[in-house]
């Protein structure tokens, strides 16, 4: 018997579907809303070694970090909503680290928010002049929390990336 490949999608409706590969065809065998009033599914981040789940999402002009485990939003980030680019560490650094690092572009600069339990610290860190005249796209690659620095690879409209390293 062929093992069968179950898939997890999200999306814009605040809804998750579990999907199972059937040979060539895609079934929907279940549909829920994780999170009760979140508008915009982004992901689902979960962890083999624990039983919480992080869902990723937007709520109006805010991203939202929700924990299943604990049935309580755990970040709310003011950003501006689901249709900016941003970059988040990843679910090991968030568990183990117990700080979130969000960077994202709002009105074409890209701000860097680090985060522990309440304590927010959003600022904008650097305008798209850096790389040309947009920046489109980020991610965090490496955070190292004891010296509290970044990197950051930044993508623009021209296809250039800049690597930026940040303290």
């Amino acid at each position: 018997s062929e093992q069968s490949i179950r898939l997890t999608t999200a999306g814009r409706d605040g809804y998750c579907r579990e999907i199972v590969v059937d040979g060539d065809r895609l079934c929907e065998v279940s549909k829920y809303r994780p999170v009760k009033g979140m508008d915009w599914i982004e992901k689902v981040l979960s962890s083999p070694s624990d039983s919480d789940n992080i869902v990723v999402g937007f709520h109006a002009n805010n991203l939202v970090l929700h924990s299943t485990l604990t049935n309580r939003d755990i970040l709310t980030l003011p950003c501006g909503g689901g249709h900016r680019s941003y970059a988040l560490n990843s679910l090991e650094e968030l568990l183990a680290e117990k700080v979130a690092t969000v960077a994202y572009i709002k009105a074409s600069a890209v701000y860097l928010a680090q985060v522990r339990l309440e304590n927010l610290n959003v600022k904008p860190v650097f305008q798209p002049s850096l790389v040309g005249q947009e920046i489109h796209t980020l991610k965090v690659i490496h955070f190292h929390r004891e010296r509290g620095d970044c990197l950051l690879a930044l993508g623009s409209e021209d296809t250039t990336i800049t690597l930026v390293r940040m303290n």
